[in-house]
């Protein structure tokens, strides 16, 4: 048994990617996804909608789960409207995660992604939240497809409207970021009448929004993508280039890319401290160790059809991408070996083998984790949310006999252990 425990190991740890190098994983799913956030290295959500290009054009949004690292998908999350993908996912807790798209509402959790709520902001078409911050567990803010600003200071339940454009022409917020509690900046896309884009920022939590600059270098139309605040005085803005400013985004200047990457839409920037990433066309992903003053090629095939939209750092060692044809791309991915986790004196599997019912038993309550229960062709046959229990069982009368693996995921550290169980039927 510790064998084969030390051989599964091993081989997640291989088929993760313990190295420096870019990998797609081998089982992606087959839609589009716009961005990906991660819990732990094993808990990772993906959003999108439910297929992919031309032939979803009034796609659903969909919300994914995956509690091995990216290996495998379960969705926990389908909206039946159409123009209702999901693009914006803010985690705030293991608890507590946010989603929001191209739709009238967004959704929240508090349970883990169990159950979710629809917060209905905005009763009308043309609301959609597609841009979203959070300073903390109460305070955030919410941009829409209208080109209003809302904020909320008691985790969603209620929205205030803090800005609106003025005007009937529609400009809609693409991104909101908050690098301090008082300083937000939000990047407006240009209108239907190809006005320029604008960045707009607020120094007093939302109660003020100024127009920086009057002559941001973003060309008509060009859709702006992302924004990203190193700091209060450092920002990125992606789109057909990068951008950057170092002085609040009053000033900002574009970085002179390789003749290779010459009108590439970049999706997506992240940062830590000075090291960040890019992502974008051609499965593009660059990177930066100098707060986005100089970037480098670290993936690209040249000429592919493929847009890599959604990046998270989990460290500046440690990041997973997803793509418009959803596949998921990681770097220095690491899923918690036995080793590294809770011990097996900690938890009794019983009986071994079983039939019928299995046991799983801790010496102590666990606050937040899942039991999950696997087939050996990899197929996550039981997913158990764990609140606060000390033992949980687990019906297997529906499964034929044969062998599994069984793992505890613990979410608060992103520990995991796995053991190697049997079942028989009589």
């Amino acid at each position: 048994m510790k064998n084969y425990l030390l051989i599964f190991i091993l081989i997640s740890m291989l088929f993760h990617f313990a190295n420096a190098q870019w990998m797609k994983l081998p089982n992606s799913l087959n839609l589009e996804l716009k961005d990906i956030k991660v819990v732990n290295p094993n808990h990772i959500y993906a959003a999108g909608q439910n297929g992919m290009g031309a032939n979803f054009p009034n796609g659903q949004g969909r919300m994914y789960q995956s509690l091995d690292g990216g290996m495998s998908w379960d969705t926990i999350l389908a909206d039946t409207t159409s123009y209702s993908w999901m693009e914006n996912i803010r985690i705030i807790n293991p608890d507590t995660i946010y989603v929001a798209g191209r739709s009238n509402h967004f959704y929240k959790t508090t349970n883990g992604g169990m159950d979710w709520n629809i917060i209905e902001y905005y009763e009308t078409w043309g609301g959609q939240a597609q841009a979203m911050d959070f300073v903390d567990a109460n305070v955030g803010f919410l941009g829409n497809y209208k080109g209003e600003i809302y904020k909320t200071l008691n985790g969603g339940e209620t929205w205030t409207l803090v800005f609106n454009n003025g005007n009937s022409t529609w400009h809609p917020i693409y991104e909101i970021h908050c690098p301090t509690d008082s300083i937000c900046f939000a990047l407006v896309d240009y209108d239907s009448s190809y006005e320029p884009v604008r960045v707009l920022k607020t120094e007093d939590a939302g109660q003020t929004w100024i127009t920086i600059p009057e002559d941001i270098p973003f060309v008509n139309n060009i859709r702006p993508n992302g924004l990203f605040c190193i700091n209060k005085d450092t920002i990125i803005a992606v789109a057909e280039f990068l951008l950057r400013s170092v002085d609040g985004g009053y000033t900002w200047n574009e970085f002179e890319l390789d003749s290779s990457l010459l009108n590439i839409d970049f999706g997506d920037v992240q940062f830590i401290d000075n090291v960040g990433y890019a992502v974008g066309e051609q499965e593009t992903i660059l990177k930066s160790v100098d707060s986005g003053e100089s970037w480098t090629v670290e993936y690209h095939i040249a000429g592919s059809d493929e847009t890599i939209l959604g990046l998270h750092m989990l460290d500046s060692n440690s990041i997973i991408a997803c793509s418009n044809k959803g596949n998921i791309y990681q770097k220095g991915w690491v899923l918690v070996s036995t080793e590294q986790a809770l011990v097996h004196e900690e938890i009794k599997i019983f009986p071994n083998p079983f039939n019928g019912q299995v046991v799983i038993d801790f010496k102590e309550n666990r606050k937040n984790g899942h039991v999950l229960l696997y087939n050996v062709n990899g197929q996550c046959l039981k997913n158990i949310r764990i609140f606060n229990q000390a033992k949980v069982r687990i019906d297997t009368n529906d499964i034929q006999a044969g062998s599994f693996i069984i793992q505890y995921m613990d979410d608060e550290s992103g520990l995991l252990v796995s053991e190697l169980i049997f079942c028989k039927k009589y």
